[in-house]
């Protein structure tokens, strides 16, 4: 979205079917409080909800879900399908999954890091509505004169929609993904192609490869599944016949001296003069998440795991939750508010130095949520407070919607 100078998060919920349908979108808008005006010229029966940081959350995509119940209707004798991405929205929403189950939905959760493949939406359908909103916001800007606001971008949206949302864009989608029609032939062998050099050692060997049984232009063919790769695979012309191929030894070995060979029909392969560089795996993600899997959401299995998961959150949150409130209840008496709001220094009893030894950061002023922009002096009702642990910024706990005791604000990610 365009803005003056920071761009708004303003998250749109879209689903389509594969026979061309449209379930209306939902706004979701970063405030606290919802104005009818935001959904002035908005598509027709969308709805719309707010939350301060204008993500998704649990709460509000069931409200979605049942936006989507009434408009498909699904019964025992004609049940829905519905596939999504893994966000925690959506796998890890206990009142979601028996929502489903309760009005014949089957939830399916995609493969990580696969929705460029597999995400209907994705392929056919965002791609185009982008454009088209660009287009009207570059109009808007023309005519009106001023940046885009929150009143204003579910009607650009609307003009884009109307103009993407086609039956073709829809069942090209399911087709090209091969989800409906069934086609699981649809992607080539290579897409499914994994680094073939992810290993970490090496071993001292020499392999020989004999002249008799070396591989051909002719006759080099290679096989492999769907989801798996094939290791050291060497396409060796014609005209090399016999391949020597030397294995570098680890630096933990000790090195042996041995004579050169003096055989004119060895050669050395391209491998050993430029190895392929050896990726390391990437570390685990900051936030803490666990690594997401396609799976049925609404099985029986998968909801006693989401169960004993959340179970296991509660009583770990537990020591967090009490390690914030000792922060925040140090901090007070330590830079304690008038009833003004501003810093009182009429407390003499309070040691400065003494603060400083215990390593607990001295604000300049007074902390504001980078989310609401409620003061913390202003916070009557004890709402908990959270820090992000790399620009120290704070925000409610409740804006920040966090589940983990490392919070990442969202400008630091």
């Amino acid at each position: 979205m365009t803005s003056a100078e920071r761009g708004s998060l303003i998250t749109i919920v879209l689903c389509m079917s594969a026979g061309g349908t449209y379930v209306p979108a939902m706004f979701i808008f970063p405030r606290k409080n919802f104005s009818p005006l935001l959904m002035k010229g908005a598509p027709p029966g969308s709805i719309a909800d707010c939350h301060p940081s204008g993500w998704i959350q649990t709460d509000l995509f069931k409200k979605w879900f049942l936006h989507f119940v009434e408009k498909v209707k699904p019964t025992r004798e004609d049940p829905a399908l519905l596939i999504f991405d893994g966000h925690y929205s959506h796998t890890r929403n206990l009142q979601l999954i028996d929502c489903a189950r309760e009005n014949n939905v089957t939830l399916i959760c995609l493969p990580p890091h696969s929705t460029h493949k597999l995400q209907p939406l994705d392929r056919s359908f965002i791609g185009p509505l982008k454009s088209y909103y660009s287009e009207e916001v570059r109009t808007f800007l023309r005519s009106q004169g001023r940046p885009v606001s929150h009143f204003d971008v579910a009607e650009l949206l609307a003009r884009a929609y109307l103009k993407a949302s086609s039956v073709e864009n829809a069942v090209s989608g399911f087709k090209v993904t091969g989800i409906y029609p069934l086609n699981p032939n649809i992607f080539r062998d290579w897409e499914f192609a994994t680094n073939e050099h992810s290993g970490t050692s090496t071993t001292n060997t020499v392999e020989e490869i004999p002249e008799s049984v070396a591989p051909s232009s002719s006759q080099n063919q290679t096989t492999s599944k769907p989801g798996t790769s094939t290791e050291n695979f060497v396409a060796s012309p014609t005209n090399i016949s016999p391949v020597r191929r030397i294995n570098r030894p680890s630096t933990s070995q000790n090195k042996t001296s041995s004579k050169p060979s003096t055989s004119t029909e060895s050669a050395i392969s391209p491998m050993d003069i430029s190895p392929v560089p050896v990726l390391n795996k990437p570390s685990t993600s900051q936030r803490g998440r666990k690594k997401g899997t396609a799976c049925v959401v609404t099985s029986s299995p998968y909801k006693a795991q989401v169960e004993a998961s959340l179970r296991s959150k509660e009583k770990s949150n537990s020591k967090s939750i009490a390690k914030i409130r000792s922060t925040i209840s140090r901090k007070r008496q330590l830079f304690p508010t008038s009833e003004d709001g501003n810093l009182s220094d009429s407390n003499e009893s309070v040691n400065v130095h003494q603060s400083r030894s215990k390593d607990i950061n001295e604000p300049e002023d007074d902390a504001v949520c980078i989310f609401c922009a409620g003061k913390f002096s202003d916070d009557a009702r004890g709402e908990e407070w959270i820090q992000c642990t790399l620009c120290e910024s704070w925000a409610h706990s409740a804006c920040s919607d966090t589940e983990n005791l490392d919070f990442i604000c969202d400008y630091c990610k």
